[in-house]
């Protein structure tokens, strides 16, 4: 039977706390990890995923949004619409922006849909960055309480 002493220590070894037996009925070692601040790792790793969400969330409000003004800037500078491309970002746009179609009536057609569909830009933009925002502070605050 194998067993296992620990005659010195430093704060960079862990402890072994107890034994027990594995289903094989094989007596094994139970590691703890009693350093100061060991659980500061999981609770940083849970900070970094939180902080990883928020990322992800501003990066695709900022693709939202990019889709929407490329598609104003398609319409009020008359391209094609029978090109793939065009179509695609402006048939994108209009079921982003749908909400907010008609939100102000402007007798110039190009400036409606310049004025609707940028507050709908702009509302993607902020919404997606204050989501960010309270996902973010709830990282950091996950990797605070870890540190202590």
């Amino acid at each position: 039977m194998r067993r296992v002493v620990e005659e010195t220590r430093t704060d960079m070894q862990p402890a072994v706390a107890a034994r027990r037996r594995d289903r094989f009925g094989r007596r094994e070692a139970v590691v703890v990890d009693d350093r100061p601040g060991a659980g500061a790792a999981v609770a940083a790793g849970a900070g970094n995923g939180l902080l990883m969400l928020a990322r992800v969330i501003r990066f695709v409000a900022g693709v939202l949004a990019t889709i929407i003004i490329a598609a104003i800037l398609f319409r009020v500078f008359d391209a094609n619409q029978g090109n793939g491309i065009v179509n695609w970002f402006t048939d994108t746009a209009r079921s982003l922006a749908g909400p907010f179609d008609g939100m102000f009536t402007i007798k110039n057609p190009k400036t409606e849909i310049a004025v609707n569909w940028g507050i709908a830009a702009a509302v993607y933009l902020i919404v997606g960055g204050f989501i960010a925002g309270l996902i973010a502070r709830a990282g950091l605050g996950a990797a605070e309480r870890g540190v202590r």
